[in-house]
């Protein structure tokens, strides 16, 4: 079962990472972490959190899911050249398979998960 909070975003599951944790939490770890890279007043990264809402049962015990706030990760944000939110990138065993930028809807976020199963 999965607890939202009272803005219904999965509670616990998504991982808020910070310059300092980025590297044992991401880079450290031996399967898919799927991290993204966010802003609290972005409204396309609401879009994308409402479709990872809906497809995220699915993916839990495949993929570990990280957010990054570039409000507050500077140094994240120049070495991986996030120039626009969302952009998630997905990395295996601390290094980069894919990166996408903008608007994700459910089933682009489907398709894009399912090619690494």
């Amino acid at each position: 079962m999965i607890l939202f909070n009272s803005r219904g975003f999965m509670k616990n599951y998504i991982i808020n990472v910070n310059d300092i944790l980025f590297e044992k939490e991401v880079l450290n770890y031996l399967g898919y972490v799927l991290v993204i890279f966010h802003s609290k007043l972005c409204g396309p990264c609401k879009l994308f959190f409402s479709s990872l809402k809906e497809v995220y049962n699915d993916y839990i015990n495949k993929f570990k899911f990280i957010k990054v706030d570039i409000n507050k990760s500077n140094l994240l944000i120049s070495k991986y050249n996030i120039n626009s939110v969302p952009t998630i990138i997905l990395f295996n065993k601390g290094k980069i398979i894919s990166k996408k930028i903008g608007i994700i809807n459910r089933y682009e976020l489907i398709k894009f998960l399912d090619l690494y199963l």
